[in-house]
């Protein structure tokens, strides 16, 4: 029985491994104003409709704001994310040199399980150039090194569940610097599972928000 259970689990990881390519991107001649970049979970895929990370990157793209840019990617190839998003942010420098400055585009990442862990991965990577992201969003986070905020980092916010049964969220995020990052809350819900967590109107509502503010703010006319 064992035996069979860690066969079915090292297929479903292989699967999700062979399906990990990020959704189709809607082409767009205008340079990212803002960038939100998502990352789903080990056991789920970029293409998956009942993904809550899916769900909010389909919510982002509905706007229809031109310079809104966002894409979502599996945790397992977050490199590629991390590439995808330099990409967009050297794309942008270029086609707007007034608007040049470490402040330009605004960055937003957001993840769920795995992804969580793939978030504060490339949020580090960014620090490393001193680029800053206006918010990051771990959900129901799962890693080794993903309860510490660096300090590129201006807003963060962890969600996790209530559990009995893993995988078990990370409950609590900490800022590196506290005088650099705030963190919104560690806020915990009942009653969801570990798929369904992502679904909470309350994270999809907060990312949206900070993509409309950031795309209306005054400084990025």
């Amino acid at each position: 029985m064992r035996a069979t259970l860690a066969q079915l689990a090292v297929l479903i990881c292989f699967l999700a491994i062979f399906s990990s390519r990020a959704c189709a991107e809607p082409k767009s001649s205008s340079a990212c104003k803002v960038i939100a970049l998502g990352f789903v979970g080990g056991l789920d895929t970029p293409q998956n409709p009942l993904s809550g990370i899916v769900r909010i990157r389909n919510r982002l793209r509905s706007l229809k704001d031109a310079d809104l840019c966002v894409n979502t990617f599996s945790a397992y190839i977050w490199l590629d994310g991390y590439s995808w998003l330099m990409k967009k942010i050297n794309d942008a420098r270029a086609a707007n040199p007034p608007a040049v400055s470490p402040e330009f585009p605004k960055v937003i990442i957001y993840g769920h399980s795995l992804g969580g862990w793939a978030t504060l991965a490339v949020a580090r990577r960014l620090a490393a150039q001193n680029i800053p992201v206006e918010l990051t969003v771990q959900i129901d986070s799962v890693g080794f090194t993903d309860g510490i905020v660096p300090a590129n980092v201006k807003e963060a916010a962890n969600y996790y569940r209530w559990a009995i049964l893993p995988p078990y969220g990370r409950k609590k995020i900490q800022a590196k610097n506290p005088e650099a990052t705030q963190i919104l809350g560690n806020f915990e819900f009942k009653g969801a599972n570990h798929l369904g967590v992502a679904l909470l109107p309350a994270i999809s509502d907060l990312i949206v928000a900070k993509a409309q503010a950031l795309y209306s703010s005054s400084d990025l006319n």
